[in-house]
């Protein structure tokens, strides 16, 4: 912590590249990541599949020259299909069992290009 007795300083450094990978997983409880590498973990957001952190690696680049520094990072995140059951389907059922009317309109128009009326219950084209 002395200053230094000149009136100028000059630097030397060779030139450097460094690169760096860390596995990052088995540190993520200790950042309070716990509950996304769980098979209770919820990224519904991101795929209809249960998913789960299966690992991250962190990777970066130094690079040192005359013409400058170049340096770049970036984290990988891994994920596996986690074991939680899928969230249970909500099934609306719409059946037109009954007499029923259809009016086919034109796009946006009010004009009907079709109009049919079902006097009956329909019969299951399949049965």
């Amino acid at each position: 912590g002395a200053p230094l007795d000149a009136d100028r300083v000059t630097i030397a450094l060779p030139r450097l590249g460094l690169r760096t990978r860390v596995p990052v997983t088995e540190h993520l409880p200790a950042l309070g990541v716990r509950l996304a590498t769980s098979e209770d973990a919820d990224f519904s957001g991101l795929s209809p599949r249960a998913l789960a952190i299966s690992d991250v690696v962190q990777e970066a680049v130094l690079k040192i020259a005359e013409e400058g520094v170049e340096a770049a990072a970036v984290t990988v995140v891994a994920m596996a299909p986690a074991g939680a059951a899928p969230r249970p389907r909500r099934v609306h059922h719409i059946a037109f069992d009954r007499p029923f009317g259809v009016v086919v309109l034109a796009g946006t128009e009010d004009t009907p290009l079709f109009a049919a009326w079902q006097a009956a219950a329909p019969t299951d084209p399949n049965g």
